[in-house]
C-alpha cells in the first residue's frame, strides 16, 4: 500500500490545519469553558467546506473518503477542537447521505448538526445543542430530536469540559434489519478510525506544548530540554505518535477500499493511537511538573480530551479481543505481505 499523500490531500490537510490553528486557539477554549454560549466558528467551519468533506458531490459536498477526512480529524485533535466536526462530518454525514438527501445537504451547509449515540459510544454529546441525535444499534437506527418528545435526554458532565453526555431513549425509526446492521458497522468503523486520528492529533498538540515549555523552563541555569531525562521522554512520545500515524492511514484507506481486513486494521490503529496519545499526555504533564495537572496551563484540555476519547468507539479490551479473534480464529496475519522475489 502506498502511504504517500496526493497533492490534493496535502493541500486539504494543510488548509484545514492552518485555519484551525488560527481560529481554534487555547484562548477560545478557555472562553467556551467559562460560558454556555457558542461563537461563530461553526459557520466558518461550514464555509471552509469541512462539514461536507465526506458528503457526496450531488448533495453539496466534496465527495471525498475516509483517508482524506482522517487528516482533518488529526488537525482537529491537534488544537483540541471542542466543536463536533468529526462527529458531524466524519460519522453522521456519510450515513445520513444514504438515508435523507435534504438533511444531508443541511449538514454539509452547517444548517443542522447531529450527535451520535452508538453501542460503542452510547452517550451523545449535547454540549453544542444538536438538532438531532442519530441513535444506532445493531437492530435499529432512529433519529431523535432533543427539543421534541422523540427522546428523553439525561445529561451528565464528562471529564472533557466540552462534552455533556446525554442518553436518548428513542426516536423516529429510519432503518432496521440488515440495513440497520450495515449502518451500525459503518458507524463503528468511521467512529473508531477518526477517533484514532483525533487521538494522534491530541498527542501531537500535547507534545508540542511540552516541547515549547522544555525550551524555556530553566533549572540549574539551563533550559530543561537538553536534559537526558526530559529529551528522551519527549523523543519516545514523538516516536510512538509517528509509528501510530501510518496505522491510522492504512485503516482509513481500508475503509475506502472496502478491504476485507478493515476491522483488523482499525483495531490496530485505535489501540496504537490511544497508547501513543496517552503516553504523550503523561510525558507532557511530567515535563511541566506539578502544574501540568492544574488549570493554570492549557495542557489539561488536551489531557482530558485524550482520557475521554480513549474509551469511545471501543476501549482497549474491545479492540484487543477483535485483533485476537482475527489472528487466531480468522487465521490472518498482521505482518506485511511477503515481498520476496
Amino acid at each position: 500500500m502506498d502511504f504517500r499523500y496526493t497533492e490534493d490531500q496535502t493541500e486539504l490537510a494543510e488548509g484545514a490545519r492552518a485555519f484551525l490553528m488560527g481560529e481554534a486557539t487555547p484562548e477560545r477554549l478557555r472562553k467556551l469553558d467559562s460560558e454556555t454560549t457558542t461563537d461563530g466558528l461553526w459557520g466558518q467551519i461550514a464555509e471552509m467546506g469541512l462539514l461536507g468533506v465526506m458528503t457526496p458531490e450531488d448533495q453539496g459536498g466534496l465527495g471525498l473518503g475516509a483517508a482524506d477526512f482522517a487528516l482533518i480529524a488529526e488537525a482537529a485533535g491537534e488544537v483540541a477542537l471542542p466543536d463536533p466536526l468529526i462527529e458531524n462530518a466524519g460519522v453522521a454525514a456519510p450515513l445520513i447521505a444514504q438515508i435523507d438527501e435534504k438533511f444531508s445537504r443541511a449538514i454539509a451547509a452547517g444548517e443542522h448538526s447531529v450527535a451520535i449515540s452508538h453501542t460503542l459510544a452510547p452517550f451523545a454529546n449535547s454540549r453544542f445543542s444538536p438538532d438531532a441525535v442519530l441513535i444506532i444499534d445493531e437492530n435499529k437506527v432512529s433519529l431523535a430530536k432533543p427539543n421534541s418528545d422523540d427522546g428523553i435526554a439525561r445529561g451528565a458532565r464528562s471529564v472533557d469540559p466540552f462534552r455533556t453526555q446525554a442518553d436518548f431513549d428513542d426516536g423516529e425509526g429510519i432503518a432496521d434489519g440488515n440495513r440497520a446492521q450495515e449502518i451500525y458497522n459503518a458507524a463503528a468503523q468511521l467512529g473508531a478510525v477518526f477517533g484514532a486520528a483525533e487521538l494522534i492529533g491530541l498527542g501531537v498538540g500535547a507534545l508540542n506544548q511540552a516541547t515549547a515549555y522544555a525550551k524555556q523552563r530553566e533549572q540549574f541555569g539551563k533550559p530543561i530540554g537538553p536534559f537526558q531525562a526530559v529529551k528522551h521522554l519527549l523523543a519516545t512520545a514523538f516516536i510512538k505518535l509517528e509509528y501510530a500515524r501510518p496505522l491510522v492511514a492504512r485503516a482509513a484507506q481500508a475503509i475506502d477500499d472496502r478491504h476485507e481486513d478493515a476491522d483488523l486494521f482499525i483495531s490496530q490503529a485505535k489501540l496504537s493511537a490511544g497508547d501513543a496519545a496517552t503516553f504523550a499526555a503523561e510525558a507532557a504533564i511530567q515535563t511541566h511538573g506539578a502544574m501540568g495537572y492544574t488549570y493554570e496551563v492549557d495542557l489539561h484540555y488536551w489531557m482530558k480530551k485524550i482520557w475521554a476519547r480513549a474509551g469511545q468507539w471501543g476501549d482497549d479490551a474491545y479492540h484487543r479481543n477483535r485483533i485476537e479473534a482475527c489472528l487466531f480464529d480468522g487465521n490472518r496475519s498482521v505482518a506485511p505481505p511477503d515481498l520476496s522475489f
